[in-house]
């Protein structure tokens, strides 16, 4: 009885493999999906957070104790998320300076971006009033926060 159940089970499968399989690749592009729009907004939200911190410190608003005061505060308002000591506060701050320097602009400028995602034509690029980005930073597309290899590439 049982290798009957068997043999059975092994011929309907084989009868809709085909079908499994799709299913099966739907499930792992929407995996993938999902990993790229975390990374996305994971970068977005340190360089928001970069970028907030560091405009802060240029314009004497804040100083070193304000910064970890902030570190001590987010630790408490969400005490499972990890990476928010002042240190990685102050790594956020580098991140956001490091590519908004005019050497890094020049860079994007002279590089074939198109091969890193589409780009946000300058003239329709539009920054939301809460990021503190200049404008011409907006013409660099989402996929370049999540490419390493080109922030190595700016490096050297």
């Amino acid at each position: 009885m049982k290798k009957v159940e068997q043999t059975e089970g092994a011929t309907s499968l084989m009868k809709y493999k085909e079908e499994f399989e799709t299913v099966c690749s739907i499930i792992a592009t929407h995996r993938k999906r999902v990993i790229r729009a975390v990374n996305n907004e994971s970068m977005s939200m340190v360089w928001e957070v970069g970028g907030f911190v560091s405009h802060k410190l240029k314009t004497s608003a804040w100083g070193d104790g304000v910064v970890r005061q902030l570190s001590d505060y987010i630790r408490t308002k969400y005490p499972a998320a990890r990476g928010w000591s002042y240190r990685t506060l102050y790594k956020m701050v580098q991140l956001y300076d490091t590519y908004t320097t005019a050497s890094f602009s020049a860079l994007i400028e002279k590089t074939d971006m198109t091969k890193y995602g589409d780009i946000v034509p300058f003239e329709t690029a539009q920054i939301d009033g809460r990021l503190i980005v200049p404008f011409e930073m907006a013409q660099i597309p989402n996929v370049l926060f999540a490419t390493r290899r080109l922030f190595s590439m700016c490096q050297s």
